[in-house]
């Protein structure tokens, strides 16, 4: 196996100088030299996170780690690498995943190196942190639907009603919401009061309940029906996408809003076990956590793609590091199977024509390997859905209540902290693509998630920005539902630098990957705009380089990264970081280019009227001209 220094090299070279400085404070000068000699050990097949980690801890520390191996192991095969682990003193914690080929363990941190040794181990990684991503909106995906307004009562997220011609509500279809946990609410009912919830499973510390206020917030925008704020009394109600759906809530994150991959990995296994018998068809993931690795390496992209393959939607948050800039687009939203949706603001009113992306909604394309993204965006500014009295979000911020005078004239309620809450985020815009699934699949419940992805990009309404900004454009509801074409796959295209002619990006040709060049053209899904010869994003050496733009702030903990994961203010940008990075070119098959200026480029400055070329792709296989 090829051997490398961790704390050498170009590529490791920053990450490790601020690993050592922490260090410092975190551990004696006897207990870093151990840790350095061990880490000196360690193979090419761990992420740049994890050596680093372990690099700041003493060398008996106990470390999580997520070991993926290239093929699934026997019971032999298990039951040797059980014996090894518990030789070097630690523990498996899961021997197997039904989602991802590989194991769980905690091992001392000087054992890293020997574990990744090992012939079994591909790739190892931490046990990362996942995180939630966390009104009047309804009215802004489509005049007309549900989220439609029809009268001076509003309903949902804002402003929303049932158009006796559009009379979807989700009715039969289940939606696996995997977060902090769904609590009980009226809202989240029947109108002969049982519950939607109609299963409660956790993999997390502590009870099923949702402790932390985010995925009752998330079920409500997916599916609440209003019931807290309907009545004689009412003057404004808020009702979720599909307020007819049922839940499966798979508790993931505690009670302070953290988890880990592994417990997400064990909530994706469960759904795959029982994805027939409760009759899920989407899977709902508003959570995430930086990127340090391709796809292919990372557990919870591999996750979600199983998900994918076994024939469920799965739509998941973008991340909320938008002000990170080009790049900044999160696990597991990475993964070009899934439906990764980014945030747009509606500044609080119903009208189309002043919606704009949130600043903090993050931007592709995906880093390392150049997926663009995110597919499409939806309302994520200031959503209003249900509260968790009590929960963290709930004590720790309830100036985001919403008081019940503010849609109720009840006397009795007057005074009332009411049963809303406000928040914002790439967490509240992906429920919302969520309810509209749900919507499609009652119309067809033949509907494969390629097809279901495919329709909702290609009928968006389009928004004239960068679609690493934007996406194919915001999520519309009457044209979804009227679409009629079939995909046999719908994998995000990649999208690639040309090093030869600056300002020349390569597109892969969705029409190919797609199944029908005809149906699946580039202009039919993003829109015939100029924006394909962005010059800020090839310019941007971040993206291109083998340096992920979180930099050192993705590996020290919580309070580095995570410091404004669920916005609950709106519009507030998190921090900012844009180290420079080194850039790497790579080419593929069948793909489409665009151009823009090369001396805008140069200088970092984005064109808006760059115009598509006809410039065929550098010598090498399947040269493809860019259509006009």
């Amino acid at each position: 196996m090829t051997k490398r220094t961790w704390i050498l090299g170009m590529k490791a070279a920053k990450t490790r100088a601020f690993a050592a400085l922490l260090a410092l404070s975190l551990a004696s000068a006897h207990q870093r030299a151990f840790a350095f000699d061990a880490i000196e050990l360690a193979a090419e097949n761990v992420s740049d996170d994890l050596a680093a980690l372990a690099e700041t801890v003493s060398p008996d520390a106990m470390v999580d780690v997520l070991v993926g191996s290239s093929h699934t192991m026997t019971a032999a095969e298990q039951l040797r690498i059980e014996l090894m682990v518990t030789a070097m003193g630690g523990v498996v914690k899961r021997s197997s995943f039904a989602s991802f080929r590989g194991y769980a363990v905690s091992i001392p941190a000087n054992k890293i190196g020997d574990l990744a040794n090992d012939a079994a181990s591909d790739h190892l990684a931490p046990d990362r942190h996942v995180r939630p991503t966390m009104d009047v909106a309804l009215s802004t995906i489509g005049a007309g639907s549900n989220a439609s307004p029809t009268g001076p009562v509003g309903f949902l997220l804002g402003q929303a009603g049932v158009n006796p011609a559009q009379p979807y509500t989700g009715r039969g279809v289940t939606v696996a919401v995997i977060d902090s946990g769904i609590a009980s609410s009226a809202d989240l009912k029947t109108a002969l009061g049982a519950d939607r919830v109609i299963v409660r499973w956790s993999a997390a510390i502590g009870n099923a309940s949702d402790e932390f206020g985010h995925g009752t917030h998330v079920a409500g925008i997916v599916g609440g029906n209003g019931k807290s704020s309907s009545g004689p009394y009412a003057f404004r109600t808020f009702r979720g996408v599909a307020p007819d759906v049922k839940f499966v809530s798979l508790k993931v994150l505690g009670a302070d809003g953290s988890g880990e991959v592994s417990n997400v990995l064990r909530a994706i296994d469960w759904v795959l076990a029982n994805k027939t018998l409760y009759k899920i068809r989407i899977v709902n993931l508003s959570l995430g956590h930086p990127v340090m690795e391709t796809c292919g390496k990372d557990p919870l992209c591999q996750g979600v793609e199983a998900l994918n393959n076994a024939g469920l939607a799965v739509v998941v948050s973008a991340g909320n590091w938008g002000t990170l800039g080009y790049g900044s687009v999160t696990s597991p939203g990475v993964a070009p199977h899934v439906i990764t949706v980014g945030a747009a603001k509606d500044l609080n009113t119903c009208a189309l024509a002043d919606d704009g992306i949130a600043s903090y909604s993050s931007r592709g394309p995906t880093w390392p390997d150049h997926v663009l993204k995110p597919d499409l965006v939806a309302p994520g500014n200031r959503i209003v859905s249900l509260r968790v009295p009590g929960s963290y979000l709930d004590t720790n911020f309830p100036e985001l209540r919403l008081a019940s005078r503010s849609y109720t004239s009840d006397p009795t309620q007057q005074n009332g902290s009411g049963a809303y809450f406000e928040l914002s985020g790439t967490s509240m815009a992906a429920p919302i693509v969520t309810g509209v699934i749900a919507q499609m699949l009652e119309r067809d419940p033949e509907l494969t998630p390629a097809t279901i992805k495919a329709r909702l990009m290609a009928s968006a309404r389009k928004l004239g920005q960068s679609p690493y900004i934007a996406g194919a454009g915001t999520v519309d509801v009457p044209a979804v539902l009227a679409a009629s074409q079939d995909a046999t796959n719908a994998a995000s295209p990649h999208v690639y630098q040309d090093p030869d002619n600056p300002g020349h990006l390569w597109i892969e040709d969705i029409g190919e990957l797609w199944g029908d060049t005809a149906v699946w053209g580039d202009t039919a899904v993003w829109g015939d705009t100029a924006i394909w010869g962005d010059t800020a994003v090839w310019g941007d050496t971040a993206i291109w380089g083998d340096t992920a733009i979180w930099g050192d702030t993705a590996i020290w903990g919580d309070t580095a990264v995570w410091g404004d994961s669920f916005l609950v203010r709106g519009e507030i940008d998190p921090i900012k970081y844009h180290p420079i990075q080194i850039p790497t070119w790579q080419l593929g098959v069948s793909w489409k280019t665009a151009t823009a200026d090369a001396g805008a480029a140069q200088n970092g400055v984005s064109s808006s009227s760059g115009e598509r070329s006809t410039t065929t792709k550098p010598s090498g296989s399947g040269t493809r001209k860019f259509n006009p």
